[in-house]
């Protein structure tokens, strides 16, 4: 598994995510498809899943995941899976800080 680093978002903030696959891919492969899942990393959020908003969609060697809402203060962690081509599935991971409108 490979951490990126993904920029903070706002609760009322919907944005999306993108998960860069290109230095995990073998010459001649390609990113098929892509799940991302979402948890709690620091705090209390009954439902996580929540801040997912839709499926993920590839373009080229990028996943690129719509995310919305969150808890003000939470880190999550979302954990994008990517299928290549040639049947391998890649991890990549990244923590989501949900911070105030002013910061």
């Amino acid at each position: 598994m490979s951490r990126v680093v993904l920029s903070s978002k706002t609760a009322d903030e919907t944005k999306k995510i993108l998960f860069d696959f290109g230095s995990s891919l073998p010459v001649g492969v390609t990113l098929s498809s892509a799940v991302t899942t979402c948890s709690v990393y620091r705090g209390v959020d009954d439902s996580p899943s929540s801040v997912i908003s839709g499926p993920a969609s590839v373009s080229g060697s990028v996943a690129s995941q719509p995310v919305t809402a969150g808890i003000f203060g939470l880190i999550y962690n979302l954990k994008c899976l990517g299928t290549l081509s040639d049947g391998q599935v890649v991890e990549l991971s990244g923590l989501l800080a949900i911070t105030d409108s002013q910061t």
